[in-house]
């Protein structure tokens, strides 16, 4: 891999995770990133202007997983869907929800009930909409990117008729304005070609988008759309990169994909902070098993993608308290074959897909979504602490396991064949090789009140909590009211997002 890489080649691979997450067709994001820089020149943004818009545009869904837990809770389970809709409708209006929501549900069940606890709660879809701005602009504060990208991700749900607290008009930015437009059209395009495009340009002009630039939309359409006919758009988008190229060293690619990381861990509470852990693990592994410089960089940077097509799974699954049906064991399976098919879409990532998306391959051929056997020592070094991570965590249908009951499943695995016993070994030692270090918590938490928020962060009830610590009810509640107090939010999703941004999801 280049010492060197085109920031934009990178993120563009891992935009395809955000399409995944909000059920859109895959290359909506860099669909809709060429018809914003193209929108944005014809407006009169400056030029130096113009690569906070393809950016900006680019990662505008880094939210999306901020509130995948409360999303599925009211929507049977799936998430993915409400994402889709309130891209696909007129979200300031409960009955075009409605209407959308009963195109892409499926029939039978609870369905109706569903769309009805949406409609109800209508006004709770700002509420949501806030968490998605506050998580894009955390994560993309982290990126290499132009230093307007975060600021105008914070517009990113801003309408034109004032409908969402905050600007409105011309008080949000041109570019701000520019890109909801631009996504709206790159959906309707691939939804229903030309006439679906003109219909939503025309009938959401004036309300959420600025009619100006709707009208600029409908009079040079064919130029704004110029070469997105084709089977991909790909090397439309990297030409339509404005400026100088961005480019990005060793060190900055690991923070990009610690960001989408974090991505795609914030899909559920459960997850939390797994994709990190992973990769330091099988970094560390590397390193005793001798993997020189350039191995052990490629190992850690698997492992913080490792499990970014999980978000192309709706929570349902992930955050079901029973077993799997079948149906479901696929859809969870999955997850891999995305993550292969995000990271293969940049020549610049292929070379990690083999690995990242091994890492549910077991050497026996018994694991997923392949059934290959992960005989190369990254591959299996990934997964045996994909495994190790896994076991020592609680998931929504089990409880951690035991420190001595997570070595000896693993010691068990590599007996039956499903291991490599040799990288087990390294996973092991790397994972029981450190020490136990105080630190300090941020906004005057105790380590008590941290661990409160490593269980109030997957939906847990403080009944729960309390049997969990054995503290009393009232203890219990005392420090969930504490928590609160001291970061200054309320809530499942905004205190994960408090995690997330300090650090907190634990070792």
């Amino acid at each position: 891999m280049s010492s060197r890489l085109r920031l934009a080649e990178v993120l563009g691979s891992l935009s395809l995770a955000t399409d995944l997450a909000t059920a859109n067709p895959v290359e909506t994001g860099i669909d809709a990133t060429i018809i914003a820089t193209r929108l944005a020149e014809r407006a009169g943004v400056p030029p130096e202007g113009l690569p906070a818009t393809y950016y900006a545009c680019l990662t505008r869904m880094l939210g999306c997983t901020s509130t995948g837990m409360e999303t599925a809770a009211m929507l049977m389970g799936d998430d993915r869907l409400m994402n889709h809709t309130l891209l696909t409708c007129d979200w300031a209006e409960p009955a075009d929800i409605a209407r959308r929501l009963g195109e892409v549900m499926p029939q039978g069940g609870a369905r109706d009930d569903a769309i009805q606890r949406v409609v109800d709660d209508h006004e709770s879809i700002a509420q949501g909409a806030n968490l998605h701005c506050s998580q894009a602009m955390m994560l993309t504060t982290r990126l290499p990117l132009p230093a307007d990208v975060p600021a105008l991700l914070g517009f990113m749900w801003a309408r034109w008729d004032g409908k969402f607290p905050g600007a409105a008009g011309a008080d949000i930015p041109v570019a701000a304005r520019i890109i909801p437009l631009a996504r709206a059209i790159a959906l309707a395009r691939r939804a229903g070609g030309t006439a679906a495009t003109e219909a939503v340009v025309r009938e959401r002009k004036g309300t959420e988008f600025d009619p100006e630039l709707c009208d600029l939309f409908a009079s040079s359409a064919d130029d704004v759309l110029d070469g997105l006919d084709g089977a991909s758009g790909w090397d439309v988008f990297l030409d339509t990169e404005p400026g100088s190229r961005l480019e990005v060293g060793p060190d900055e690619l690991l923070t990009v994909a610690g960001a989408f990381a974090d991505f795609a861990d914030q899909k559920s509470g459960w997850f939390a902070g797994h994709s990190r852990r992973v990769s330091a693990l099988a970094g560390t592994a590397a390193a005793a098993m001798g993997l020189d410089a350039e191995q052990q960089h490629a190992m850690k940077l698997a492992g913080l993608l490792h499990d970014v097509g999980r978000v192309a799974v709706r929570n349902g699954v992930w955050d079901k308290a029973g077993a799997l049906t079948l149906r479901e064991r696929q859809l969870a399976e999955s997850h891999s074959y995305h993550t292969e098919a995000v990271l293969k879409m940049s020549p610049t990532l292929t070379s990690l897909a083999g690995i990242s998306a091994t890492a549910h391959e077991r050497a026996d051929g018994t694991g997923y979504h392949s059934r290959r056997r992960a005989i190369d020592p990254s591959s299996a070094l990934l997964g045996i602490a994909d495994v190790y991570d896994a076991m020592s965590h609680e998931r929504s249908w089990r409880p951690a396991f035991a420190p001595e009951d997570v070595v000896a499943e693993i010691r068990s695995m590599c007996a039956s064949g499903s291991l490599h016993a040799e990288c087990a070994a390294a996973i092991l030692s790397a994972a029981h090789g450190g020490q136990d270090v105080e630190v300090a918590y941020p906004a005057g938490l105790t380590a008590r009140e941290v661990d409160v928020i490593r269980l109030l962060i997957t939906g847990l009830p403080t009944k729960t909590i309390t049997s969990r610590l054995s503290i009393s009810p009232k203890t219990a509640d005392k420090h969930i009211q504490s928590v609160y107090e001291k970061t200054g939010l309320r809530g499942r999703a905004p205190v994960a997002l408090f995690a997330l941004e300090h650090g907190i999801f634990g070792s």
